[in-house]
């Protein structure tokens, strides 16, 4: 079809016979409604900036409005790259956008960095926007969390998919904190092997390491005293140590409950920034960052209401995570119960029931993006994944109220897995665990687990099955 032909007489939905060069078939067309949608042009090809996620290539970018208007027509010196980590692998892929100039998308305000989230492993899409919204409007600082905006995205004129358009998360660190730094230092806590070859980093354990993000030049006594700070808050939240540096109990106490109440699977261990200036002794958590494995359901692993990933160990017991360290500090602990006491744990509720609005309105976008990525769908229905995680959060709601707000009594059983991961789930006092998965059942991409199905308790040998009761806190093991 040509430019300006008139589509009256395309039906939505509905099947049309098409004929080309000799063969038949049925087309539908489909409309997306309610989003933006952004057009790009790159210079050498898709597969080019696919090719290596290092790749720049130059791109032109025309972005409209829902309602078709254009509020970006591109830059000379705009480009695009690759993004991510294990994101990066899978067939739907996410993006950074370089700006030639600080740039204002969609009424977000200025920035050179962008990203696309492809949300590959969500296929709610809804996770990262959820969780950076109510992040938002709960900040303990300005700059806590990105803005961000669903765009359909069309490359070299493919259609890619539903994006999540945001601010990169060290634009947010530059310009959008709220305090007056002289030095400003951000570094973000991540697994080992995340951390690419060239970057600057400093090794904390054999399975954690933390990414230098800011400054990108210093001297020799700067970079001395960046190290002397991570590995301070490194003693002193996983090995009980003193250190030299303070924690901002807000943005501590405040990041906690984030990761907390959305049950983020890389809480402990992947994704978690912190910032500070190097003449100072504060140090701030956040921003938010990376919520796709959140929610329930993660893509490895397993999922249920009643743990608390934002304290598991990935390093076979020698280290506790941040988080885990940070709330055995009465004063944090007892912000973080104050907060979801007197009015978090409400407006969680709130955040809860607006889901099925805000499938709604991406909905349209989604049913494209299913037919377009339907090899990576494993539910049946956007509708079954909407109602899996709103599921999924009212049991979760329901858990912190009774650990948080009642004070209920729980026994926490620890899961010792024999590549050294280490999980928590909580149980009511003096009941059974038929919840239990079998160790093979937690095992992630690219481990061998085999097919471990007994649990032991660690300090009797006893077997540990779903209907044992559980009289106090528990450490099973299990052995190849």
């Amino acid at each position: 079809m040509t430019d300006g032909t008139s589509l009256a007489d395309i039906s939505e939905g509905m099947p049309h016979d098409l004929e080309t060069d000799g063969e038949r078939g049925t087309l539908y067309v489909y409309k997306s409604e309610s989003t933006a949608a952004m057009y790009i042009s790159t210079e050498s090809g898709m597969d080019r900036v696919h090719a290596d996620k290092e790749n720049k290539d130059k791109v032109d970018i025309r972005l409209y409005t829902d309602t078709g208007k254009i509020v970006y027509d591109g830059m000379p010196k705009d480009k695009i790259s690759g993004h991510g980590n294990s994101t990066w692998e899978l067939d739907k892929k996410p993006y950074d956008l370089h700006m030639d100039e600080a740039t204002d998308l969609l009424g977000m305000g200025k920035a050179k960095k962008w990203v696309l989230l492809a949300d590959a492993y969500d296929e709610t899409h809804m996770k990262n926007a959820l969780v950076y919204r109510y992040a938002r409007e709960n900040a303990p600082y300005s700059g806590f969390a990105p803005d961000c905006e669903y765009v359909d995205l069309y490359a070299d004129n493919e259609y890619m998919g539903l994006y999540l358009l945001t601010k990169s998360v060290k634009d947010t660190k530059l310009r959008s904190l709220d305090k007056e730094l002289t030095h400003p230092y951000a570094f973000e806590l991540t697994m080992t092997g995340k951390v690419g070859e060239d970057a600057d980093s400093i090794a904390l354990n054999d399975a954690m390491s933390v990414e230098i993000k800011l400054p990108s030049k210093y001297s020799d006594a700067e970079r001395q005293r960046l190290e002397s700070i991570v590995l301070s808050v490194n003693d002193m939240l996983s090995k009980g140590g003193k250190g030299s540096v303070e924690l901002d109990e807000s943005s501590w106490a405040a990041k906690i409950l984030l990761e907390m109440m959305f049950e983020n699977y890389d809480a402990a261990n992947a994704s978690q920034y912190f910032w500070g200036d190097l003449e100072g002794c504060s140090v701030y958590a956040g921003p938010c960052w990376d919520y796709d494995l959140s929610m329930g359901r993660f893509y490895v692993d397993w999922s249920t209401p009643y743990a608390l990933m934002t304290f598991k160990d990935w390093n076979k017991g020698r280290d506790r995570s941040w988080y885990a360290g940070a709330w055995s500090i009465s004063e944090i602990r007892d912000r973080v119960i104050s907060m979801y006491r007197d009015g978090a744990g409400e407006k969680l509720s709130a955040l809860i029931d607006s889901v099925p609005a805000e499938a709604q309105r991406i909905a349209s976008s989604v049913r494209s993006d299913r037919i377009r990525w339907k090899d990576m769908c494993r539910y049946d229905s956007f509708d079954a994944a909407v109602a899996d995680m709103q599921g999924f959060m009212y049991k979760r709601k329901s858990f912190l109220d009774s650990y948080l707000i009642k004070g209920d009594p729980y026994y926490r059983v620890t899961m010792e897995l024999p590549n050294g991961r280490i999980l928590h789930r909580y149980v009511p006092t003096n009941t059974s665990f038929p919840e239990l998965p079998a160790p093979s059942e937690l095992s992630a991409y690219g481990e061998d687990l085999g097919d471990l199905r007994i649990w032991y308790r660690k300090d009797t040998g006893e077997v540990f099955t779903r209907n044992t009761l559980v009289t106090e806190d528990t450490v099973l093991v299990a052995v190849k």
